[in-house]
């Protein structure tokens, strides 16, 4: 099992607000903001954010947690990624 991850954020908010919110937390992994916000939430039927989505290396979505990440949905993350 390969276990290497990648971690990308997608913003839909200003990017002013974005880049103080990503150094409050002290956020390593890339952001990026789509050229238009609304289009993008429309095309991937996004209707609530913030949203964790566990892509597969052959680009198949395996999960999507909706919501906050807490401790609870970082675990079913790892097992997610173990089982796969």
């Amino acid at each position: 099992m390969d276990s290497s991850v990648s971690f990308v954020g997608i913003s839909l908010d200003t990017k002013e607000n974005t880049v103080k919110f990503v150094q409050e937390l002290f956020m390593s992994f890339p952001v990026f903001f789509p050229s238009d916000p609304q289009a993008f939430r429309t095309l991937n039927k996004i209707e609530v954010v913030p949203q964790t989505i566990l892509v597969s290396d052959k680009g198949k979505i395996e999960k999507i947690w909706t919501g906050k990440l807490e401790e609870e949905k970082t675990k079913e993350i790892v097992a997610a990624i173990s089982d796969n």
